[in-house]
């Protein structure tokens, strides 16, 4: 009798607990850790998300400079060696193809359709508050990837960090790159096409059908081979 009552109270305190981090609002949405907040999304994970969202999740952290500051002053600057907001694994070894994560968007006919949006970075120029000492400025050193993607270990020759194809019947390229958000023509089918000004660190190679021009960034010669 007293073993079940026991059970039935910490249950209860579970329940209590769990009550008061989840909530849903009369707006049928659901917010978790969210406080007295009512939920935009659809799920709403310790944020109140948009309702242009079905699902919005936050990682909960230091989120001005000032915070970081005093958790640095205070030796945590450790505390974080890499955080997600979302994390996903795939362990399916058998599958045909195995996703991490797979996103798919269908058409937009009134703008861009997008699979896949990153972005990285704050809205404005980051630069350090003034007389910090030296200590915490080398602490700092702050870099921002909008696509950061790695692979390796597996069948020789056939590792991509990054894989862009361009599919269907229409113009365009599997890679674009551009110095701003801005969209260019591609009056044929490319591998890559970059639209502002391309450097390359290396050697860069062109093949055709009948020869293959290797271009040195060193020498700035252009030469077939």
């Amino acid at each position: 009798m007293k073993k079940q009552l026991f059970i039935c109270t910490v249950l209860l305190m579970c329940a209590g607990i769990l009550n008061a981090q989840l909530k849903v609002a009369n707006n049928g949405k659901v917010g978790i850790n969210i406080g007295t907040y009512t939920p935009l999304s659809r799920l709403s994970i310790n944020c109140t998300g948009d309702t242009t969202t079905e699902i919005s999740v936050s990682k909960t952290g230091p989120t001005t400079i000032n915070e970081v500051l005093t958790y640095i002053t205070q030796g945590n600057y450790n505390a974080w060696p890499g955080s997600a907001a979302i994390y996903a694994v795939n362990n399916n070894i058998l599958s045909q193809e195995a996703y991490g994560i797979k996103t798919h968007a269908d058409m937009s006919f009134m703008g861009k359709t997008i699979g896949l949006r990153a972005s990285a970075g704050p809205d404005a120029a980051f630069s350090l508050p003034s007389g910090l000492p030296s200590y915490i400025q080398n602490l700092f050193q702050p870099k921002s990837y909008g696509v950061y993607a790695t692979a390796g270990n597996l069948l020789d020759g056939y590792n991509y960090g990054v894989f862009g194809a361009i599919t269907g019947t229409r113009n365009g390229a599997g890679v674009y790159g551009a110095t701003s958000e801005t969209s260019a023509y591609i009056s044929g089918k490319y591998a890559g096409y970059f639209y502002g000004q391309t450097k390359v660190n290396g050697t860069l190679y062109a093949t055709t059908s009948e020869n293959r021009w290797n271009f040195s960034c060193t020498t700035r010669q252009l030469y077939s081979e």
